[in-house]
């Protein structure tokens, strides 16, 4: 792992950028790839009555905005900066960087200027500069699926500082592709990696503030040193137009370009022919590359095969299905006016009349536009829930149990599990369904249709007390406590039973039956007075049906082996025997005869033992005192073992002159280099040859055929006594095993004493090494 860690890290710093680092699109470091691509920031400043606790949302619904206009599949990352104050009403700025699809930078970054263009602080015209833009409707629709739009009604907003340049970025590996020339940013931008820092304390961001431009070198520092001309960092007519003092101006290669108007340089800044936004120039219809941006001309214009064109004198006429955003467009999204059944008792599991009908303003689209959530907010304890509530259960209504007819979204609440008959009510999210023309549906309110659910979970054990497992539970308890999920009542078929268990969970005896001894709402206890004995191991089994909740579903019962304990102290394997007679019994008698078994054969096995040993041979060599008392023998000879070694060392021995001699070849041929492996079998075969003869010579001095029969015969004898010896110690064994074995029978202790089982097994192995070796 270290090793991979390692290669990981230096393949990661290989793609790097040097001196720069990448912004990350990608998320996650798997199928990310590193590349320059086309890059669309700028700021969003914010100002209003804005709490710590809306920012994240702020941002939130702004991300989500910039992707909707910059088309599926934009990747956004953004930062955001809080103004530090007391005051409520506070400053946010929020940066962000945008990844289009690949190749369609300056399509994003025109879309933004555009949906950008009107005024920054409400009320808003219905036409002229200071329009309602464009993207405070985007944020607006995004505000309202999390929570309450209205915290925009008195906010200022602006969208601004819109660049587009190549940078480093980390992105997906199937990032989409715009594959359009047209929608680079050569064709919005000139490339300059312009930043504007934004600053909480720049007039912009308050209200009625006007902005001075401030130029800065940015994160390359780059841009100062390559500008002759100030005016030139605008890279487009409506840029130049917003700047003091510039103009659009042709230059001497036929191209347009942002500069420093000449003193005398009467003639307008910029033309209303190349930036048609400004306030004193006409809209036209046909500025607008977007449905929503011709929306959100004051002029009257057309949409018509993907085009903004002049209405001819006729009011505005762009459809909701091509921009959804426009006013009227909001006030057209369908709103439910009518739940069914009108039902004061429970909605039943199946059938017709467990289908809840929401009857919609308007025919609604296919299902899978659906964008929010169905869900059921119930009561406890049967009570009917409440905003205040504090204990509220939420249920999530599953895809498979939404359907829709026509005008009627369908919701089985069937496929929603409660766990006890309770009161709800319907809730819906922003867009749960949608129009034929693809609007998002009004939410669905919180007490807007209010009915009766029946239980349809079974009651289930959550506790124990002592807990399953527990080791050192006291001998001198009353009651075992076990906590349903739900309120319970005791039924007529009620059965629980305690059984004395061993380590392995097997019964050791008759179940005991236990009582109830109470039973309150979720909490039972059961009566174990005096039915533990020390250091031994129960377990507790309920009956299935002995219980039933206040929806009439029954308790499926707690089987053997789930709750399990062992009871405090130490248990004692003690059997007492009672001898009623007073003259000696079989047992006595029996324990009698056995010993003197043993005695008996125990001196047998001793007196075996000594006679093979007297039979043994010595292996030393004679006394001197032996040495005198018999003068005449002859010394023991040598063992062949030293034999053995002595012929082993002559044959190491280098050979004689005369051996040499008789290895030479008197053919010279053979000496030639090809017959050289030849030559080295020819002497090997000779060297063995002569080894032989000698070992003849020296085992025919040696006498070594009688001396082989005499190690034979040894070797014989030495097994034959160790075969002796072990069927011995294993006939004298099995004589006690069995006597130990009979005594504690009699005595009817072979169940209790782990002793005895230890023997049990030892007879047996005996008995099958005996058939084995009969075998």
């Amino acid at each position: 792992m270290p090793v991979r860690l390692l290669l990981f890290a230096l393949t990661l710093g290989a793609t790097e950028v040097s001196g720069e680092e990448r912004l990350d699109f990608a998320g996650s470091v798997s199928n990310r790839v590193a590349s320059d691509e086309q890059v669309v920031e700028g700021t969003i400043s914010l100002n209003g009555t804005i709490t710590p606790e809306i920012v994240s949302k702020l941002n939130w619904a702004a991300q989500n905005a910039l992707v909707e206009a910059c088309g599926h599949g934009s990747k956004v990352d953004a930062s955001t900066k809080l103004e530090l104050s007391p005051r409520t009403h506070r400053a946010v700025d929020v940066k962000f960087w945008v990844l289009p699809r690949m190749g369609g930078g300056g399509d994003c970054a025109m879309t933004l200027v555009e949906a950008a263009a009107g005024g920054f602080i409400p009320p808003f015209p219905l036409s002229g500069p200071d329009r309602k833009p464009t993207f405070r409707n985007m944020m607006q629709n995004q505000l309202a699926l999390i929570m309450d739009s209205g915290i925009m009604s008195d906010m200022y907003l602006r969208l601004w500082r819109v660049t587009c340049a190549v940078k480093p970025v980390w992105r997906l590996g199937n990032q989409l592709s715009e594959r359009n020339s047209n929608m680079a940013c050569s064709t919005y931008a000139s490339g300059w990696e312009v930043y504007y820092a934004p600053s909480l304390t720049e007039p912009a961001t308050a209200e009625g503030g006007s902005w001075v431009p401030q130029y800065s070198t940015g994160n390359s520092n780059n841009v100062v040193d390559q500008l002759q001309d100030r005016c030139q960092i605008a890279n487009s007519p409506c840029f130049c137009a917003s700047l003091q003092g510039c103009g659009w101006r042709q230059q001497e290669d036929g191209s347009a370009a942002c500069q420093t108007m000449a003193d005398g340089d009467s003639a307008t800044p910029v033309s209303c022919a190349a930036c048609s936004a400004q306030a004193e120039c006409p809209p036209q219809c046909s500025s607008a590359t977007f449905a929503c941006t011709c929306a959100a001309l004051p002029v009257n214009c057309m949409w018509e095969n993907g085009e903004c064109k002049p209405s001819g004198g006729g009011s505005s006429n762009i459809p909701c299905s091509a921009c959804v955003l426009q006013d009227a467009c909001q006030a057209s999204r369908p709103r439910a006016v009518d739940f069914n059944p009108k039902s004061i008792f429970a909605l039943p599991r199946q059938g017709d009349l467990s289908i809840i009908e929401i009857t919609f303003n308007t025919a609604l689209g296919p299902l899978r536009a659906a964008r929010g959530s169905m869900r059921f907010v119930c009561g406890t304890e049967g009570r009917e829930p409440t905003r205040t509530g504090v204990t509220l259960l939420e249920y999530t209504v599953p895809p498979e149990g939404l359907a829709v007819e026509g005008d009627v979204l369908k919701v089985a609440s069937g496929t929603v599990f409660v766990a006890e008959a309770t009161t709800c009510t319907l809730m819906a999210e922003d867009g749960v369904v949608t129009n034929l023309e693809g609007l998002p549906s009004k939410p669905v309110e919180f007490g807007s249709y209010i009915f009766q659910m029946k239980d349809s979970v079974p009651p289930a054990i959550i506790s124990f007390l002592p807990s399953a497992g527990a080791g050192s539970v006291s001998i001198a308890s009353k009651t075992v406590s076990i906590t349903f999920s739900e309120r319970v009542r005791k039924t007529d078929s009620f059965g629980a039973e305690l059984t004395m268990v061993d380590v392995l969970g097997e019964p050791l005896g008759t179940p005991t039956p236990l009582a109830l001894d109470s039973v309150n709402e979720r909490l039972i206890r059961l009566d174990v007075e005096g039915k533990f004995e020390p250091g031994r191991s129960y377990q507790i089994t309920i009956a299935a049906g002995s219980f039933v909740d206040w929806g009439n579903q029954l308790f499926q019962g707690l089987q053997p082996g789930v709750y399990r304990f062992k009871a405090e102290g130490q248990h004692d394997n003690v059997v007492d025997i009672d001898i009623g007679e007073s003259g000696p019994s079989i047992v006595v008698l029996a324990g009698a005869a056995g010993g003197s078994a043993v005695v008996i054969l125990a001196l047998a096995c001793l007196a075996y033992r000594m006679y093979v040993v007297s039979r043994e041979p010595s292996d030393l060599p004679p006394s001197p005192a032996a040495e005198k008392a018999a003068p005449g023998r002859s010394p023991p000879k040598l063992r062949f073992d030293e034999e053995a070694l002595r012929v082993q060392q002559i044959d190491d021995l280098p050979d004689s002159p005369d051996n040499r001699k008789s290895y030479r070849f008197d053919d010279e041929e053979t000496n030639e280099p090809s017959n050289q492996v030849t030559n080295e079998l020819r002497k090997s075969a000779q060297h063995q040859e002569a080894a032989t003869v000698r070992r003849n010579s020296i085992a025919a001095q040696m006498d070594l055929p009688r001396k082989m029969r005499s190690i034979t015969s040894r070797a014989v004898y030495i097994r034959r006594q160790s075969i002796g010896y072990s069927w011995l110690a294993r006939w004298e064994l099995s004589i006690h095993v069995s006597i130990y074995l009979q005594i504690l029978t009699t005595f009817g202790m072979v169940g209790d004493v782990p002793l005895v089982r230890w023997l049990q097994e030892l007879e047996s192995a005996r008995s099958f090494r005996g058939r084995n070796s009969s075998v």
